[in-house]
C-alpha cells in the first residue's frame, strides 16, 4: 500500500482538511452540510474535510492512494466513503494553520474516512504531552462517482456528527 502521506498532525477546533492550498477553507459544518454522513465532508468544492474527535493537538493521520478499493480496516470504528475528484496533482493535507504538500493523480476517485478512538480523543478534548487516543486514515483510488456511504458508526462523536450533516443537530 503505498503511503502518500503519514504524519502527526497538529488539529485545532477537531478537524483536518485536504484541497488546493490556494482554495484552503474548510469548513467542518457547511462540508457535510446535506450530506448522510458527518465525518467526511465533500461539499465544498475541490475539498475534503475530515471530524476528529480530538478538538486540539496531535494525532496520527495517514493518507493513501491505492490502485483498487483496499479491503475495509477491521479495527476502525467509524467507516465513511464518498466520491471526489482531486482536482490538482499537488495537494495540501492541513488543520488550522499546519499545511502539508502530496502529491495525488488529478480525476474522479473515492475517498474512504476511516477513525478508531473517537470517543476517547473527545473525552481528551486537548492533547498537551501525552499521546492522542484517536488515530485517523484516509484511503483514495481511481473510482467513477457513486453514492456516499455509512460502512461503520460506533461512537457517539460519529453519531452527533452525522446528525449534525443531516440537520438534526443546530
Amino acid at each position: 500500500m503505498p503511503i502518500t502521506f503519514i504524519e502527526r498532525i497538529d488539529v485545532h477546533h477537531g478537524f483536518v482538511a485536504i484541497g488546493p492550498k490556494s482554495d484552503w477553507d474548510p469548513h467542518v459544518v457547511v462540508a457535510a452540510e446535506g450530506q448522510e454522513n458527518g465525518l467526511l465532508g465533500g461539499r465544498v468544492q475541490h475539498s475534503l474535510t475530515m471530524a476528529t474527535g480530538l478538538n486540539t493537538g496531535s494525532l496520527p493521520f495517514v493518507v493513501t492512494w491505492h490502485d483498487s478499493p483496499p479491503p475495509v480496516n477491521p479495527e476502525h470504528e467509524e467507516v465513511v466513503e464518498l466520491s471526489w475528484t482531486i482536482p490538482d496533482e499537488t495537494m495540501t493535507v492541513g488543520s488550522f494553520d499546519e499545511f502539508h504538500d502530496i502529491h495525488l493523480p488529478p480525476g474522479p476517485s473515492r475517498a474512504r474516512y476511516s477513525a478508531r478512538g473517537m470517543d476517547l480523543g473527545r473525552a481528551m478534548d486537548t492533547a498537551h504531552e501525552e499521546p492522542a487516543p484517536d488515530h485517523y486514515v484516509l484511503d483514495l483510488w481511481a473510482a467513477d462517482p457513486e453514492p456516499e456511504q455509512i460502512v461503520r458508526r460506533t461512537s457517539e462523536v460519529a453519531a452527533y456528527w452525522h446528525g449534525v450533516a443531516r440537520g438534526e443537530h443546530r
